[in-house]
């Protein structure tokens, strides 16, 4: 490891120490075009994350738009939209909270729609090198598996010419 890699790893541990989660907001449209914090009722608000990429599409085709949340060291969330003004936090339970490892992911930017052509929305996130993407096919009835591997990002990501930083997977669009 280099000495400004090696830098630069302990102060991102500082700055995630020192840099506590936020509660994601949600915001409703009214018909007479005012706007309305419902995060509270929703139930977006229960959990703190450190959000840097979110996206948004119906994961369990029950026809109610679901949103994925890539966090930054802490894990991902996956809020399913129950149709009545209300979400519940689902990743643990789908397969995409976490890496193949069980670990925590630093999510940067996300994508949440169908990129294997099975009509089902999948989750990609991109993350900061020396991290393997996150790759969550759908596999329906709401469970996602983990295949970053399998998809052919593992070596594309650690290879020493190609590291950087993950902002968005737009290479993936």
């Amino acid at each position: 490891m280099t000495t400004r890699f090696a830098a630069a790893v302990r102060k991102r541990t500082a700055l995630q120490v020192s840099f506590p989660g936020l509660f994601a907001f949600f915001i409703a449209i009214g018909g007479d075009g005012t706007f309305e914090d419902v995060s509270e009722r929703s139930g977006i608000a229960a959990k703190k994350g450190r959000a840097l990429g979110v996206a948004f599409a119906d994961y369990d085709d029950d026809g109610f738009t679901d949103t994925y949340v890539s966090n930054d060291g802490v894990q991902a969330y996956l809020y399913r939209n129950n149709g009545d003004d209300t979400f519940e936090e689902r990743a643990l339970e789908s397969g995409a909270a976490l890496s193949m490892d069980g670990k925590a992911f630093s999510g940067m930017g996300t994508v949440f729609q169908d990129y294997d052509n099975d009509g089902r929305p999948d989750i990609i996130v991109t993350v900061l090198p020396r991290q393997l993407y996150s790759v969550f096919p759908n596999d329906g009835g709401g469970v996602f598996t983990y295949e970053s591997l399998e998809a052919g990002l593992g070596s594309w990501q650690l290879d020493p010419g190609q590291l950087r930083l993950g902002r968005g997977p737009r290479r993936f669009q």
